[in-house]
């Protein structure tokens, strides 16, 4: 089962020693999902890919459900008579449940352990998407998939936290920003092609105006729409069992060995290590910035193709165009993390420069929107393509960081207020959508300025890694 064991030395027993007494008062703690008892041996257990596959499916299910309805907008006006403010409280159910829950699974995760913490995330999808499948018919329907989207949000933050925990207590220093990569992705890539799927599968009722350079418009009976909907909400609910299946079978805590010096460290108690974030100016830059890429960079994703109505872009186009974006993004976000697996210590500069790039290429989007540039089908995709790929890209970057900035503090309440940031900024985004009778132009101003704010945040931020400075004591 051993890929490796290699003896840790004196040396980097005593670095680990000093950083548990680097905490001042605060007493550490050795019992908590981040951090596996301290040992002299360090093993690599090949299991370890098991539990990363295990855990990038379920965080595909959670964010392919979150953004089921955004992307079948125009179904959800054919099928259920829903309006914008309906499409904007069924993605919101998201951070809303987000918030509620945050807390008590950032605790689960640091102090019971990582099983029982994805064994219920997984059931909660599991239940989330199984409600939706009752019945479609109205009003029950409407009542059934807003709980079911509640229910499937409340998994969101094992979902969005726990991969640099993951990535923590089961794989090497040296491939840890890999594996914080694949599995933050994941859920990435679970929103992202949920508007390519969801469209194939569900032909609309209407046309639109324009008509889709990749996939001509088809005009089907209600009922036919009514059954494409029932056919894909099953097929959602099926990969949702399997998935739960898989972390029943297997999904142990940690590994009976820790895979590095850093994770064999003891954290700070959960309490303790809570109100010491409190106090992190540092760790509230990289929320400030993870807050702009993650939260309102999601929101704006989900409403794009109400968004984009105006420019007279298909529904189809708009689930093209996150679809693009976000495999450019996964691609370019693993290779950032393995090239940061090699340069860790240049993990803020390689996100401040993809954020000021993207910076550009929303002023180009924000030009053709305002008609100021021409207006075509190209250059809508390729204005979103690009600013997707570039803020996608410094994702799993951003969660290791504040791992850094936070150390010795357990990763599991780290990011659980990370990601806390980003749905408090998705909530507040959608929730203006759900004003009456407001317009959809603001959404791509606040886009833009949210991303120039980041710049100066990151430039502020100081290098100062102790964490990768445990890992990288000489031999």
């Amino acid at each position: 089962m051993d890929e490796d064991d290699v003896t840790v030395p004196f040396l980097q027993q005593e670095s680990i020693n000093n950083a548990s007494a680097s905490s001042g008062s605060d007493e550490p703690h050795s019992g908590s999902c981040a951090s596996p008892e301290p040992t002299d041996r360090i093993r690599i257990y090949k299991s370890r890919w098991y539990i990363l596959l295990t855990f990038s499916l379920l965080s595909l299910a959670q964010a392919a459900i979150w953004n089921t309805w955004g992307p079948l907008a125009q179904s959800g006006y054919d099928i259920f008579g829903w309006q914008n403010k309906d499409i904007a409280l069924l993605t919101n159910w998201g951070p809303i449940s987000y918030i509620v829950a945050d807390i008590p699974f950032s605790w689960m995760m640091d102090v019971k352990g990582c099983r029982l913490a994805c064994v219920i995330t997984a059931f909660f999808c599991f239940a989330g998407t199984g409600l939706r499948c009752i019945t479609l018919k109205k009003p029950y329907s409407t009542w059934l998939i807003n709980i079911g989207q509640a229910i499937n949000g409340a998994a969101g933050p094992v979902v969005m936290a726990a991969p640099p925990v993951l990535s923590s207590i089961w794989f090497p220093s040296h491939q840890r920003f890999t594996a914080t990569a694949i599995t933050s992705l994941a859920a990435v890539f679970g929103s992202t092609i949920s508007p390519l799927i969801g469209p194939l599968i569900v032909q609309t009722n209407t046309t639109n105006i324009s008509t889709s350079v990749i996939k001509p418009q088809v005009i089907v009976s209600i009922e036919e729409e009514k059954s494409e909907m029932n056919a894909l909400l099953r097929l959602e609910f099926i990969f949702c069992a399997v998935v739960f299946i898989m972390v029943l079978v297997y999904f142990p805590d940690k590994p009976p060995s820790p895979p590095s010096a850093s994770a064999a460290a003891p954290r700070l108690e959960f309490k303790n290590g809570f109100f010491r974030l409190i106090k992190n100016q540092r760790f509230w830059l990289v929320c400030l910035v993870y807050g702009v890429v993650s939260g309102i960079t999601n929101g704006w994703l989900s409403v794009l193709y109400i968004n984009l109505k105006p420019l007279n872009i298909s529904q189809y186009d708009a689930g093209m165009m996150i679809f693009y974006g976000g495999c450019f993004g996964c691609l370019g976000a693993f290779a950032v993390a393995r090239l940061t697996d090699v340069l860790a210590n240049h993990m803020r500069k390689f996100i401040l420069a993809l954020n000021s790039l993207s910076v550009f290429s929303l002023i180009w989007f924000q030009l053709i929107f305002m008609e100021f540039l021409h207006v075509d089908l190209v250059s809508v995709y390729a204005s979103v393509v690009i600013s997707l790929t570039l803020l996608m890209s410094g994702i799993p970057l951003l969660f290791e960081l504040s791992c850094e900035v936070a150390f010795p503090v357990a990763e599991g309440i780290t990011n659980g207020i990370l990601t806390m940031a980003s749905n408090i900024a998705t909530l507040l985004f959608l929730g203006i959508l759900m004003i009456p009778n407001i317009s959809t132009s603001w959404m791509n101003w606040v886009m833009l300025v949210s991303d120039c704010i980041t710049i100066p945040a990151l430039l502020t931020l100081k290098d100062d890694f102790s964490r990768l400075q445990l890992d990288n004591v000489e031999i």
